[in-house]
């Protein structure tokens, strides 16, 4: 294996690809989260639809879905694996017999290590779950929107943020759910919940500048899929914090943090590629890269639209229109 993690000619060095978009690309996906962090200074504006989340949801899932399987995985991961073995298509003469001989080993790589991608991930999520404290991570989600629909209901929507910032407490029923006695473990929950966010978002960033690095208009498509799921995952770190101290520029600023990790993720995959790798190294990347983006699909995107859209109809049509899209995509980028 060491030595085949040398083979090969076409591999990336970072000279060879735009660092700059790389970075910047992961940059936008991280910032993404600022746009849901941002929802506290929206007085008159609920954190968010459900049904519109769901779909937003279905959307990113179906993008990355599909990108993740045609195109990473079977497409740039096995070629990498077959220019290992010599078997460029442009430049060797007896590719017919080259492929016929190393397609199954190439694809046996592939296919292993995206199981691997999926198994890394797992593992992060296993370690985002034990500092977030609690198993379901839809369930502060639920707390601001289930709030802030008793609040719209009883009229006071927009006068609550006032009351909080101004340290006045109502004795309605309604603001009783967000502020009785537990703000400090409010506030507790929600930086730990960042902090998994933040460590879960690492390989997100790293896939988007592996493959704005290769091929920039791929890493686009990523990263507008990761960013889409990154808005509610800001809600979910801003809204507690904003509710149990009343600040909210506190509870922006830590949220916005977390969003950070992306461009570390970046970092991350240009201390690999910087000195150059070869084809054999570039397929391990890109099938690992592929199992990380299905397990988002799989454990968080899908499951969290479902939850939201009950029905389904509305999150399997957003899965199928974002298919649909990337697919259109690629043969356009294609001809």
């Amino acid at each position: 294996v060491s030595d085949l993690f040398s083979q090969g000619t076409r591999g990336i060095m970072v000279a060879e690809g735009n660092v700059g978009l790389a970075f910047l690309v992961c940059i936008i996906a991280g910032l993404a989260t600022s746009i849901g962090a941002s929802m506290p200074f929206f007085r008159r504006i609920k954190s968010s639809n459900r049904i519109i989340l769901a779909v937003a949801l279905s959307i990113s899932a179906g993008v990355m879905s599909f990108v993740s399987f045609s195109e990473i995985l079977q497409v740039k991961a096995v070629e990498a694996f077959l220019s290992s073995y010599d078997c460029s298509r442009k430049d060797s003469a007896n590719f017919s017999e080259c492929y016929k001989e190393f397609y199954g080993k190439s694809l046996g790589w592939a296919y292993g290590l995206f199981f691997c991608g999926m198994l890394i991930c797992a593992l992060l999520d296993g370690i985002a779950h034990r500092l977030s404290g609690h198993d379901d991570s839809l369930d502060d989600l639920d707390e601001i929107m289930d709030h802030e629909d008793s609040m719209k209901n009883c009229g006071q929507n927009s006068a609550f943020p006032a009351a909080l910032e101004a340290g006045e407490v109502t004795k309605d029923t309604s603001t009783e759910i967000a502020i009785k006695g537990e703000k400090r473990e409010l506030r507790r929950m929600s930086l730990l919940a960042g902090l998994a966010l933040a460590i879960h978002n690492i390989p997100e960033g790293f896939a988007t500048f592996v493959a704005t690095l290769k091929e920039p208009y791929l890493g686009m498509s990523l990263a507008v899929a990761i960013a889409v799921h990154n808005i509610p995952e800001g809600i979910t770190v801003s809204m507690p914090i904003f509710y149990a101290t009343g600040s909210r520029w506190k509870g922006f600023l830590w949220s916005s943090l977390s969003g950070l990790a992306e461009p570390v993720g970046g970092l991350l995959g240009y201390a690999i590629f910087s000195e150059g790798t070869g084809d054999f190294a570039l397929g391990v990347v890109f099938s690992l890269v592929a199992g990380m983006m299905i397990f988002i699909v799989i454990a968080e995107l899908l499951p969290t639209s479902f939850h939201y859209d009950p029905s389904k109809r509305s999150a399997v049509l957003g899965f199928c229109s974002g298919m649909f899209v990337m697919a259109l995509s690629l043969v356009l980028f294609a001809l």
